[in-house]
């Protein structure tokens, strides 16, 4: 779960802001290839977890006074679960830790390092802390406030400079862990549950200060239908949090799931999307400027990725688009293709999957710092510069896939099944969902899924794609 988003047009509080100058600097005026880190200074959080090269992340075992401590067992499995590497260690069936999943999934971009701080014993009890997280959230904030002079690691004093791999004055991340051992609290009550939040600090270079976070109980590594021991799929799941994306599930009672459930930031399942890549800078999709016959290997060995530009398209992951991928059940879509999660299993067939993208960032103004009073703007990339956010003032991603915290009408991420139905809640996508050979496609055929035929912006898209071979080495996409 993700608390980050603050939607203009709810009456949800605004977070006040201390930060009124850009300490990154102006981004270039052409704004290629920007991710959600290059731009993360504009938004309301200051600062995610840096999307490559090699971020240091804290993660804080904490023990209430009126719970039980961690076992040696325990803290071990800690260091399994985010560093563990060959199938965690061997600890269990399931086959990745966070750091082993994000190398992997960047493709060797970005190497997470978790540092597994001493078990910290906060001054508030378990039920003090409830108190603070069901009133206003602020029990984990409580927390690392405590911590941040009191936390050691292996009985040393912390050098938080350690910790800030990108010199912006925040500490790359950090976790908690809450020893816990009451499942129906847990997941009845949704006590100690699973989320990614910011503090909002002013950045210090010569003493780095917390600003992303994510937490969750003890018991979240021991999920899994199937799972007899450590299990990272929540982990990683709020770790993308921390990096930047979204939910791809609605918070809402709606009826339509519009991105199938079938990927790492909707049922925390298989590897990240072709569209989250690509706003992380994974990957360079081959963007489609003429007709022609394009061939794609499996996407999560590759990054190869087909892009199909809207008029509102920047060379950059922040626009509108349809992006294509090379679905295959291997590497990290492997598990789950095969073993049922919490939900449903992924795809455990080859295929295409089509996305439609409206990742457009808005410029947002803030009447006398209350939401719902104000007013926002498309941005226009191809002459922007960011600035640094102000408390009434703030660059955000415009579309969401929950309708009440979306500023505009539009999914953020929609899958385009190939079977032309309409992915109803509870209801996810499934290998009908798939193109494969001799499928085709175009927005007539599939209008339901745009807006009047047509992308979002208004712009066409006049190709036909067609998938003309398909093997396990690469699929043959014939687009005229």
């Amino acid at each position: 779960m993700n608390k980050k988003k603050i939607v203009l047009l709810s009456s949800l509080f605004l977070i006040s802001l201390s930060l009124t100058s850009c300490f990154k600097g102006v981004t270039s005026q052409t704004n290629e290839n920007i991710t959600y880190c290059d731009i993360d200074f504009a938004t309301q959080y200051l600062s995610y977890v840096p999307n490559s090269g090699n971020p240091n992340i804290l993660v804080i075992p904490v023990e209430f006074s009126d719970r039980n401590s961690f076992s040696s067992t325990g803290l071990n499995n800690l260091e399994i679960a985010f560093n563990g590497e060959s199938r965690l260690n061997n600890k269990t069936s399931y086959w990745e830790s966070v750091k082993s999943f994000y190398s992997t999934s960047s493709y060797g971009k970005l190497n997470l390092n978790f540092t597994v701080c001493d078990a910290f014993t906060p001054s508030i009890s378990s039920y003090q802390f409830l108190a603070l997280e069901n009133n206003s959230s602020s029990g984990a904030i409580s927390i690392l406030n405590e911590f941040y002079d009191k936390g050691t690691i292996d009985g040393e004093k912390i050098n938080y400079q350690d910790f800030d791999s990108d010199k912006d004055g925040f500490i790359d991340g950090v976790w908690i862990i809450y020893k816990t051992e009451n499942y129906n609290e847990v997941y009845q009550n949704q006590h100690f549950w699973a989320y990614t939040s910011w503090i909002i600090n002013e950045p210090n270079v010569d003493k780095p200060v917390f600003n992303t976070f994510a937490n969750c109980s003890s018991l979240f590594l021991n999920e899994g239908k199937n799972s007899n021991g450590v299990d990272s799929h929540t982990l990683i799941h709020e770790t993308g949090h921390m990096l930047g994306l979204d939910d791809y599930y609605t918070y809402d009672n709606d009826i339509y799931s519009s991105s199938g459930g079938l990927m790492m930031m909707d049922l925390n399942i298989g590897d990240h999307d072709a569209f989250s890549k690509y706003a992380l800078g994974w990957i360079e999709p081959n963007v489609i400027t003429r007709k022609g016959t394009y061939t794609l290997k499996p996407f999560e060995s590759s990054g190869e990725a087909l892009l199909i530009p809207s008029d509102s398209y920047y060379n950059n992951a922040f626009g509108e688009y349809l992006i294509i991928e090379y679905y295959t059940p291997t590497l990290l879509n492997e598990l789950d293709s095969r073993v049922t999660y919490d939900y449903e299993k992924l795809y455990d067939e080859s295929g295409v999957l089509i996305y439609h993208i409206d990742a457009r960032l808005i410029d947002v103004d803030i009447i006398n710092n209350v939401m719902g009073t104000g007013r926002f703007d498309f941005i226009d990339l191809n002459d922007y510069s960011f600035k640094a956010s102000t408390s009434d003032n703030f660059v955000e991603v415009g579309s969401s896939n929950t309708d009440s915290y979306s500023n505009t009408d539009f999914n953020l991420i929609s899958l385009i099944p190939k079977n032309n139905r309409l992915l109803k809640r509870y209801r996810y996508s499934d290998n009908n969902s798939l193109f494969l050979e001799g499928d085709s496609f175009n927005m007539n055929t599939y209008s339901k899924f745009f807006n009047l035929g047509r992308f979002n912006d208004y712009s066409m898209m006049n190709y036909n794609i067609e998938i003309e071979e398909l093997n396990e080495e690469s699929v043959t996409i014939r687009i005229s």
